[in-house]
């Protein structure tokens, strides 16, 4: 690619880029959504009731702390 295509190849790949250079959001936009987005996962913690450990639970988990280190998977 010697000669004038180099020049206009250039050019078309720079207007390419530059749609995608842009930003999408604004800060404050996405400040807030953040801020919303942590509301919300709030809300559903408060909301939603959490399962308790049963004993099942307990008892494979004291199995595998019982084992020696490297020897499961």
């Amino acid at each position: 690619m010697n000669g004038p295509a180099v020049p206009v190849f250039a050019a078309r790949l720079y207007a390419r880029r530059r749609f995608w250079h842009r930003p999408l959001m604004s800060l404050r936009a996405c400040l807030v959504l953040a801020l919303l987005t942590g509301l919300v996962g709030l809300c559903l913690r408060l909301a939603v009731p959490v399962t308790p450990v049963d004993q099942d639970y307990r008892d494979v988990v004291a199995f595998y702390r019982a084992m020696p280190a490297g020897s499961g998977h």
